[in-house]
């Protein structure tokens, strides 16, 4: 059995590229349905948190809390959304945690109007 941590690449408008991680072990079946996917494309959508990129994936919460540190993924069951988290924060509603990015000052280069491509690494 593949491992509990699923590599991903999170490309910004062909300016720059940040690697990252979902974990399977803290939201196996949100992890699995988006690896379903694989593939996510969209504008980065601003919070004051940091971004998020809404995909099409249903999936319910699991592990949910309302605190994410800088770096943190969270996954939005509302509408879907990925949120990427660019400064500690307390949310309103409580996600799913479901990884990390690993250069997390880079996350702070996203800007409006950036086109985002999130590609989750095939595991053999």
């Amino acid at each position: 059995m593949p491992g509990a941590r699923v590599p991903i690449t999170l490309k910004v408008r062909n300016r720059f590229d940040l690697k990252g991680e979902l974990f399977r072990n803290i939201a196996p079946y949100t992890v699995r349905a988006l690896m379903k996917v694989g593939r996510f494309e969209g504008w980065a959508v601003f919070h004051e948190h940091g971004f998020m990129l809404l995909t099409d994936v249903r999936a319910g919460l699991e592990k949910a809390r309302k605190e994410f540190k800088k770096g943190e993924i969270g996954f939005l069951p509302i509408n879907g959304s990925l949120w990427f988290f660019t400064k500690d924060a307390e949310t309103e509603r409580p996600m799913s945690p479901i990884g990390h990015i690993l250069d997390i000052e880079r996350l702070e280069g996203v800007r409006r109007g950036d086109y985002l491509t999130l590609i989750i690494e095939e595991i053999l």
